[in-house]
């Protein structure tokens, strides 16, 4: 009963990522797999959905994440089968699986992008000249200063990380696609220091809806990480 009511929830309260992700079209195959560059990180982590009703949807699933390339792979295990889908140069394709069963499901293009941005920001993978750096601003009471990274945009999207002025944390993420007026933030917190490397690694992620000034309002999900490791660094 659970299960059908978080289908429910997702299905009517979250439709915007639906249209972002999974209805896009047919999905679309690839036969060999895709190859990135750069640091490999693997994880596992519990992905809990919200509505504002209390209802909620748990998702166990697999993450790789390529901070460097601004891409992710991401795994499940469902009970309506097993799923993949990558994130490769602002595409996220379905590798595996019937994603229109999920419905919204780690469907959304947007959301992926904003994994892969809060991992990159906090874990110190952003390159120096990567991004531009706007006026501050005033957040919950705090001065943060906007940059928008130039370097990994793509199409309508625009990807801006919030750098806090008082400590330079990289705790706040915003993704948003104009075309579509889908903007949605994302908190990372709880760091990690990667295993064998000197890297950082959030091991939770908080992701927002947000209300008409922009300003984070509803979470609509919870990433928790339970394990991770940097895997490999191609040269």
């Amino acid at each position: 009963m659970e299960r059908k009511r978080g289908i429910l929830f997702l299905t009517c309260c979250i439709v915007f990522i639906a249209v972002s992700g999974c209805q896009q079209g047919p999905a679309k195959r690839v036969q060999d797999p895709i190859i990135f560059s750069g640091p490999e990180i693997t994880a596992k982590c519990i992905i809990t959905y919200y509505d504002d009703q209390g209802s909620r949807y748990v998702s166990q699933q697999q993450h790789t994440i390529y901070p460097e390339d601004s891409g992710i792979r991401i795994k499940t295990h469902e009970p309506e089968g097993h799923f993949e889908w990558v994130l490769n140069k602002g595409v996220y394709t379905t590798i595996s699986g019937d994603s229109s069963k999920l419905q919204v499901l780690m469907c959304s293009r947007e959301i992926a992008q904003a994994i892969v941005l809060s991992v990159s920001a906090r874990g110190g993978f952003l390159g120096e000249r990567e991004g531009i750096m706007l006026d501050p601003v005033s957040i919950a009471g705090q001065m943060y200063q906007p940059i928008i990274m130039y370097a990994r945009q793509g199409g309508p999207i625009t990807q801006k990380v919030y750098r806090e002025v008082s400590s330079n944390k990289m705790n706040w993420v915003e993704i948003n696609n104009s075309n579509k007026k889908l903007l949605i933030t994302a908190r990372s917190y709880n760091l990690r220091k990667l295993p064998d490397s000197d890297k950082l690694f959030p091991a939770s992620i908080d992701i927002y809806n947000t209300d008409s000034a922009g300003r984070p309002a509803d979470r609509i999900m919870k990433i928790d990480y339970t394990s991770f490791g940097l895997v490999s660094t191609q040269p």
